[in-house]
């Protein structure tokens, strides 16, 4: 529940892919789930919470820091069709976030298509972990030796394929 965060649900999250997953289900009308999870490298990120199967739940979702205070909130529509909300946000390295899921209903407009109740599906995607870090991860950065006589310096093999060589992967990587 929110508050509790030492309670979180963890949700892993793949060093190598930087996704990670998990369920959940809003059984009353006054509660509330909190998840937890830890980027393991900055970069583009985001959150994705649909309703599974059947569910009608009408969502708010919150993504909080690590001192709770929010980054980012999204509400879903009072829609019959299945719905999903996204929260997308620069992550950074090593810094653990938490996210809210709860019902929604507005007083002054009751929900007529969805409910308080419901299960849910999270997904999240982080950037990865990969062969460099990221932009703006200036203190571990690659060092590059330069030559004194040609004053050229480079990372990696000569030849393209070089297993030595960057890599930018997957499309959302820097280096």
């Amino acid at each position: 529940d929110t508050g509790e965060y030492s309670f979180a649900s963890r949700i892993l999250i793949d060093s190598t892919t930087g996704a990670g997953n998990n369920v959940g289900v809003i059984e009353r009308s006054n509660d509330s789930d909190l998840f937890q999870f830890t980027a393991p490298a900055s970069g583009p990120s985001s959150l994705i919470v649909a309703r599974s199967g059947s569910s009608a739940l009408r969502q708010r979702i919150t993504l909080l820091d690590a001192s709770g205070a929010t980054i980012s909130s999204v509400t879903s529509p009072d829609a019959s069709s299945p719905t999903s909300q996204t929260i997308t946000f620069q992550g950074v390295r090593d810094v653990t976030y938490y996210l809210v899921v709860q019902p929604f209903e507005n007083p002054n407009s009751p929900n007529a298509n969805t409910s308080t109740t419901g299960d849910y599906t999270v997904n999240v995607q982080t950037a990865p972990i990969d062969d460099y870090p990221n932009v703006g991860e200036f203190t571990l950065a690659a060092a590059l030796q330069f030559n004194r006589t040609t004053g050229l310096a480079q990372i990696g093999g000569s030849a393209a394929g070089d297993s030595s060589n960057a890599r930018i992967s997957p499309s959302s990587d820097s280096d």
